[in-house]
């Protein structure tokens, strides 16, 4: 909508201000938005991704290949203030758990961009599975993300997190090669979930 905007109107905006905008229109809907939507859709690509307060850190990721993903709808939607509010509280009273489960998922986020960058696609896997665990323990996940991702894990996926918002929404599944990537989602399919 922001490239709209600036396109219909001859704003002249670059892609740094699109991105603002585009982030200013997500909290309006959302509250306190993470903001890796907005830069995902102006920027695409693979990145490492940080936000502190209003600003944000982008550092693009050269990838050797594609990664060959499934990814999955739950049907069941969020309320994304909701969610956020429940993580806060979560933080507030559960300080030592926070810390430690932060702690944990930067390390997470390290590892995950070296094997990115080297291409192990087991480790990534094996780190989009923790990663899932760590958002289970912060109440981000539900009882449909979770049997979404036991089957595609059991289907052979290398990994699978649930993405976006949780308690609802979707999972992603690194499944590489099209054999693996039509066995993840033929399991999914045939327990109800779109692919």
């Amino acid at each position: 909508i922001a490239r709209v905007v600036n396109k219909t109107f001859a704003l002249h905006l670059n892609d740094e201000q699109i991105n603002k905008a585009a982030w200013m229109g997500e909290k309006a809907v959302h509250g306190n938005p993470s903001g890796i939507y907005n830069m995902a859709a102006v920027f695409g690509g693979t990145f490492l991704f940080q936000r502190t307060k209003d600003s944000f850190f982008r550092k693009k990721i050269m990838l050797s290949g594609s990664l060959d993903v499934v990814i999955a709808d739950s049907s069941k939607t969020s309320d994304t203030k909701k969610v956020i509010e429940q993580v806060a509280c979560f933080k507030k009273q559960h300080t030592t758990s926070w810390k430690n489960l932060v702690e944990d998922y930067n390390q997470l986020v390290g590892q995950a961009q070296k094997a990115l960058e080297q291409d192990d696609l087991v480790m990534l896997g094996f780190l989009m599975n923790e990663n899932h665990e760590i958002l289970q323990k912060l109440g981000v996940s539900c009882s449909e993300l979770d049997a979404m991702v036991a089957y595609a894990r059991r289907a052979g996926a290398l990994g699978v997190k649930l993405s976006g918002t949780g308690q609802g929404g979707i999972i992603v599944a690194l499944t590489p090669g099209k054999l693996l990537q039509d066995q993840v989602a033929d399991s999914l399919q045939e327990n109800g979930y779109m692919t």
